[in-house]
């Protein structure tokens, strides 16, 4: 079952309340009436997001999961009751908040090597003889399907993210890196004003 959660790649890691409940073996509105009757203290450590989830079943009022920080999410669990089933969450949920965090410094890392990557890129789009009003967004599209299999579109919609969300912030670090090499290499073949064609072929042979 996944404990954690992100939005995208420049948000914070969160879990549900709904997660915490069925975890740690209690009913999900004894969490959510924590959550409202310690508001002022959870709101300490940044404001308390929330999803709405329709029924699936029968009739009946949508339920409100709340979204947990890290700190919020072990302040809470520090209001139940010490069972065996909490405990054994409390780990897991610390292993999996690390493990997120850790992926999101390594991404970011990632991230600031390729905008360093992204000028050079723009640079020599800007001096292809074969640049039109798309070759900005038909070279960066090119790059993302080579390195996911799909196009920035498609990322989106798979991760439900708006169309502000760059493609980048949706990528692995492992895919971030491929990027980065893919991206030296088109901007290379853009300075050896090679054709469109041409540069996605070089681009999917190697």
């Amino acid at each position: 079952m996944q404990l954690v959660y992100i939005k995208n790649r420049s948000s914070e890691p969160y879990t549900l309340s709904s997660v915490i409940a069925e975890c740690a073996e209690v009913q999900h509105h004894t969490v959510t009436r924590l959550i409202r009757t310690y508001k002022k203290d959870l709101e300490e450590f940044g404001i308390i997001g929330f999803e709405i989830h329709k029924l699936t079943e029968g009739r009946g009022r949508p339920t409100k999961d709340y979204r947990l920080t890290e700190p919020q999410a072990t302040l809470l669990i520090t209001w139940l009751d010490n069972t065996k089933p909490v405990r054994a969450f409390k780990k897991a949920l610390v292993k999996e908040f690390y493990s997120m965090r850790a992926e999101l410094a390594e991404f970011r890392l990632q991230r600031d090597h390729e905008k360093l990557y992204h000028g050079h890129l723009n640079e020599a789009i800007n001096g292809w003889v074969y640049k039109n009003q798309h070759s900005y967004s038909n070279i960066n599209s090119l790059l993302c399907q080579v390195v996911t299999g799909q196009t920035p579109r498609q990322l989106r919609g798979q991760h439900g993210a708006s169309k502000e969300v760059p493609a980048l912030e949706l990528m692995t670090p492992e895919q971030l890196g491929l990027y980065r090499q893919k991206e030296v290499q088109a901007t290379i073949c853009l300075r050896q004003q090679l054709p469109y064609s041409e540069i996605k072929t070089q681009l999917l042979a190697a």
